[in-house]
């Protein structure tokens, strides 16, 4: 067994021909991930009546089924309230799929509720048609935890 010297094996393992590891991420079908996190997570939740929740972000029902999973889907919407705005979060499936910083765009939504509902059934409805209803209704609920209620005195 005549071993080449230390020296030969690195310079082999540095050749230009080999491919670098930043440019071949692996990918997975989305299905299969569903496959693999369906069962356990670190989201998951029951509830009494023996029914799973999920708390991922991307989740806008928070049901723990494959449509409206944030973890397995490569393309998904998210809808948040922040201090005085809502968020419209969706990833870029194409883009930056080894830059999570940057696999992500963000549009900061604060006028009225009938102009960001057309914004998100737009956005929502080019990106993801079958998630257009549920990113309306968690829009309405974001806005409704917005609201500050008048105080007053009533006569």
């Amino acid at each position: 067994a005549d071993l080449p010297p230390p020296l030969l094996t690195c310079q082999l393992a540095r050749s230009p021909l080999t491919p670098s590891r930043r440019s071949h991420i692996a990918t997975m079908s989305d299905a299969l991930v569903w496959q693999l996190v369906k069962a356990q997570n670190a989201f998951l939740k029951r509830n009494v009546n023996n029914t799973w929740w999920s708390a991922e972000k991307g989740n806008l029902y928070g049901k723990h089924s494959y449509k409206y999973s944030g973890l397995c889907n490569s393309k998904t919407v998210d809808i948040s309230p922040t201090d005085s705005a809502v968020v419209l979060t969706k990833s870029k499936p194409t883009k930056g799929r080894g830059k999570p910083a940057k696999a992500k765009a963000s549009t900061v939504m604060k006028k009225d509720m009938r102009r960001m509902a057309k914004t998100v059934s737009k956005e929502v409805g080019n990106f993801r048609p079958d998630l257009k209803g549920a990113a309306l209704s968690r829009l309405s609920a974001c806005q409704k935890s917005l609201r500050v209620i008048k105080s007053g005195s009533k006569q």
